[in-house]
């Protein structure tokens, strides 16, 4: 298996995870009401980060080891500062207010697993039809 499949991977599950933590407290009737909404959180973080890791990886795949954990951890701060800058951006255009849908805050999880799902998936396609295919990292 090689990094931006596993990219691809972690990132589908990651959007699933966290489809499956809305569904979860859409049935509980609100936020702070399932037993499964930390855990399902938790989960989706882990494979959004594992993804963001194996994309700074495939990204840098050729260079040496050093830059290519450098890429790795850039594109976890990236990743971080994407998702701060996306929430704060919800929450800056929805006015919190007591009467505000659990949605709004679930929205900018969503929007950060498809973006991720799309660059990752993007990036895999671009590097399988490339000359030689897809390469083990």
């Amino acid at each position: 298996m090689n990094s931006s499949r596993i990219a691809v991977i972690a990132a589908a599950a990651a959007a699933v995870l966290w489809a499956a933590k809305a569904t979860a407290i859409g049935i509980a009737g609100g936020l702070d009401k399932s037993p499964l909404e930390t855990p399902l959180f938790m989960a989706g973080l882990t494979c959004f980060v594992v993804g963001v890791l194996a994309l700074g990886i495939s990204l840098s795949r050729r260079a040496r080891l050093p830059l290519r954990v450098l890429a790795a951890l850039g594109m976890v701060v990236l990743g971080v500062g994407y998702a701060a800058v996306l929430s704060m951006t919800v929450d800056g255009l929805v006015a919190p207010t007591a009467g505000r849908h659990w949605a709004w805050a679930e929205i900018s999880l969503w929007v950060g697993g498809l973006t991720l799902l799309v660059a990752t998936w993007a990036f895999a396609r671009r590097r399988s039809i490339e000359p030689g295919g897809v390469t083990p990292v």
